[in-house]
């Protein structure tokens, strides 16, 4: 979950409000006289408002999970026994071109080039159609 930005937000509103009254002269408190301050202390109290729902979402007690909500058979994805031998097909494809990459990298590297820039030599040569 992404912390909400309404500290730093509404931060920055009051450190203005406070910069602007320690140059009218008035420490400690905010010179609410001053329009300028005035301003920036209803900023952060918008900045607040538009933050309020930000709360984190009330946990709920756990509940004990059962080995079937882990696993599910292929027969009730409703894959056919075709589908999943494609499936390990496509994976032995993926390892072979990967394993194909490694070797272009490694003899790449041979040269004196670092793993970073033989790939980056790799990129331009497939763009090149080398």
């Amino acid at each position: 979950m992404m912390k909400s930005p309404l500290p730093k937000h509404q931060k920055e509103f009051y450190d203005e409000a406070e910069r602007l009254s320690k140059e009218s002269g008035t420490p400690g408190d905010y010179d609410r006289d001053n329009p300028e301050v005035r301003e920036q202390l209803d900023k952060a109290e918008e900045a607040k408002k538009s933050h309020e729902n930000d709360d984190p979402i009330k946990m709920t007690a756990a509940q004990p999970l059962s080995a079937d909500m882990y696993f599910v058979a292929p027969d009730q994805v409703g894959l056919s026994e075709s589908d999943i031998e494609n499936a390990g097909n496509i994976g032995a494809k993926f390892a072979l071109k990967r394993e194909e990459r490694t070797k272009e990298l490694d003899k790449l590297e041979a040269t004196g080039m670092t793993r970073g820039e033989a790939r980056k030599q790799r990129r331009k040569n497939k763009k090149q159609g080398l």
